[in-house]
């Protein structure tokens, strides 16, 4: 994947929850597809025909940004994946999966056909985590990142069952093994995926051009979190129930308000934005369910970082010793 530098003239689940608004749904929750085996058969059969098909997308780097605004200058980075010709993809009449940039660490796949029903895409990891994301229905690609590193994953498009009376009931769309070999252990964590979902035309751009002129990535990531802590409130009432919760960074950025994963992904998108590899971080704290985020320094390798806990506690030195403390943190998934 090529860097764009934009100069800027002038299985899990995420639930709403009351208190944290992450938690992730068991086996035997409604968001957790069951497949049945004659399903995944048939789609498996159907699809082996179509892979690397000329007429399909894979995905690239954007080549141009065309910036929307007068910003301060400064250097923008951006890994943005567009489809393009594709070189790699298996597809049936229903769905897509172009694997075109293993390398760089993700896939895209998209439905194409208007259902009723709902659409899971499941990723199963080498370390036998599996992620388990929403899709749409509108034929655009969506970005999945190999969040677990190198090695064996199976990528699973899922329909809900039509007429089922068990609601996570579902039959197998797509499916696809990849031996996956990414060129750098950052590279997932440098580009917008599904739930850390940011352009080009980001309002946190300006601010993020503000930053980009700071020495170095240290510089860049504290003056970040510090933008975050000092200026997002929380406040749990600005995010309304439903079964997946994908912050929307313009509203968050916008109104200054959001839960613990609103500070998270705006800051996960900030650093991401600048050139700087952050990770969104799921689990859970001895206060229940929770998100945060870690940053890969050269020097240092990755490392924690929780606006919410900094920026919502009474006590800053208290706040610093909790989250240096890797005792106080369950780690799940990472995106």
């Amino acid at each position: 994947m090529k860097r764009i530098v934009v100069t800027l003239v002038a299985t899990c689940l995420i639930l709403l929850l009351p208190e944290c608004a992450l938690i992730t749904k068991g086996a035997d929750s409604p968001g957790n597809p069951q497949p049945s085996a004659s399903s995944s058969a048939a789609a498996a059969s159907a699809a082996a025909a179509s892979v690397a098909q000329p007429q399909s997308q894979s995905l690239v780097p954007v080549a141009a940004i065309q910036p929307q605004a007068p910003f301060p200058a400064g250097p923008i980075q951006l890994l943005i994946p567009l489809a393009t010709p594709g070189r790699r993809v298996l597809k049936n009449d229903e769905a897509e999966i172009d694997y075109s940039n293993i390398k760089d660490g993700y896939i895209m796949a998209r439905y194409m056909k208007p259902t009723k029903q709902a659409l899971r895409l499941l990723v199963a990891t080498p370390n036998k985590i599996e992620y388990v994301y929403p899709l749409a229905d509108n034929g655009k690609f969506e970005v999945f990142p190999f969040s677990e590193g190198n090695g064996a994953y199976t990528i699973t498009i899922y329909k809900q069952t039509a007429g089922s009376q068990v609601s996570n009931a579902y039959t197998t769309v797509l499916s696809l093994s990849l031996d996956v070999q990414i060129k750098n252990e950052t590279a997932p964590f440098l580009i917008p995926n599904l739930f850390v979902n940011f352009s080009e035309k980001s309002l946190f751009m300006e601010k993020t051009a503000e930053f980009a002129t700071l020495r170095d990535n240290r510089e860049i990531v504290e003056a970040i979190y510090k933008f975050i802590i000092q200026n997002v409130k929380y406040n749990k009432d600005t995010v309304e129930e439903e079964d997946w919760y994908i912050p929307d960074l313009d509203r968050v950025y916008t109104e200054l308000t959001g839960i613990c994963i609103d500070y998270a992904t705006l800051m996960v998108a900030m650093a991401r934005s600048a050139g700087v590899p952050a990770r969104l971080v799921t689990g859970y704290t001895r206060d229940g369910c929770h998100a945060w985020v870690e940053i890969y320094f050269e020097q240092t390798g990755w490392e924690r970082m929780d606006p919410t806990v900094f920026a919502v506690g009474r006590v800053q030195r208290n706040n610093l010793a909790f989250i240096a403390d890797d005792s106080n943190y369950t780690r799940m998934y990472q995106y």
